[in-house]
């Protein structure tokens, strides 16, 4: 299972659940079995996707609680029984599952200092479902030090989103950075697979105004060039209906707008999967063809650029 953090060090709107859900979409619609788990308090993507957090819904904080307790009991859970456990937690939306989170998961640092390896908390939990899916994507706090440390330690692979404007640039730089010490210090597997444009305004299908100049100081920028992805989410208004609908692109009709956008993360999941060296060039082509929506023929795509 390759586990892809959704993370950028910038506090909300930068699109980290939108581009999860997209993403794990448009990944489970190329073939991939897929789980996304929200690993913010604030639990957007779980609302997001209809779950009410409540005493009858197991989550990802009582997962890690009930792991907690039996360590702190000297009676650790075993490898079947912490799969049992988290698997418990598992909830079935469109063709993915999601892993719920909890307002509450950010009280259970002090508890992890029982653990011999407290960083890994999460890695544990996660690599317990593993054998079941192809990708994980987490959506990651945005200033949670602790629980963003879990993510570091957890994940194979990093996008970091970014939005439109010269603030979040620098958000974008920051998180590099702290990549950076993260893999000099506790996650020297963790490496950054790219960084996702979104909320990107168009004109005759080319960025315009200040999205134009934005993208243009990203690409020139030493830190945020050789990440950069040519794959863009183009800004459009059905982005802000889907947590209503509770659903991803993929999920609500084949109008044109729900559509355009279900194809930009299509092309997005393809390079990111491309950068992870998982998939070959014609694999992705296949998969990209599989998941593409069009009113006509499937389009063909060739994936060759990506990796230019």
């Amino acid at each position: 299972m390759i586990i892809i953090a959704v993370n950028c060090k910038f506090k909300g709107g930068v699109g980290k659940s939108t581009n999860t859900v997209g993403l794990g979409a448009a990944a489970a619609n190329m073939g991939l079995s897929v789980l996304l788990a929200d690993i913010d308090p604030q639990v957007q993507l779980t609302t997001w996707m209809g779950i009410k957090l409540g005493k009858s819904q197991p989550n990802l904080y009582r997962v890690m609680d009930e792991y907690l307790d039996g360590v702190a009991n000297s009676e650790p859970l075993s490898g079947d029984d912490l799969t049992a456990l988290t698997s418990s937690a598992l909830v079935e939306r469109e063709n993915f599952y999601v892993l719920p989170g909890s307002r509450r998961l950010d009280e259970l640092e002090e508890a992890t200092k029982r653990l011999k390896r407290p960083e890994r908390l999460l890695s544990t939990m996660l690599r317990s479902v593993e054998s079941n899916f192809d990708l994980c994507l987490l959506d990651c706090p945005p200033l949670v030090q602790w629980l963003n440390n879990q993510v570091f330690v957890a994940s194979d692979w990093l996008v970091i989103p970014f939005k439109m404007g010269y603030p979040e640039l620098n958000g974008v730089v920051d998180t590099i950075k702290d990549v950076a010490d993260a893999q000099a210090t506790i996650s020297p597997q963790l490496n950054i697979a790219g960084v996702l444009p979104g909320f990107v305004e168009l004109r005759r299908g080319q960025p315009y105004s200040v999205s134009k100049d934005v993208l243009t100081q990203a690409a020139t920028n030493q830190y945020i060039s050789p990440y950069m992805m040519s794959s863009y989410i183009p800004y459009d208004n059905v982005y802000r209906q889907l947590p209503s609908l509770g659903s991803s692109p993929f999920g609500v009709g084949r109008g044109k707008e729900a559509r355009n956008a279900a194809n930009a993360y299509v092309h997005a999941a393809a390079e990111l999967l491309l950068a992870t060296g998982s998939f070959t060039e014609r694999q992705m082509s296949e998969m990209v063809n599989q998941a593409l929506i069009s009113t006509t023929s499937p389009e063909v795509m060739n994936y060759a650029h990506a990796q230019a």
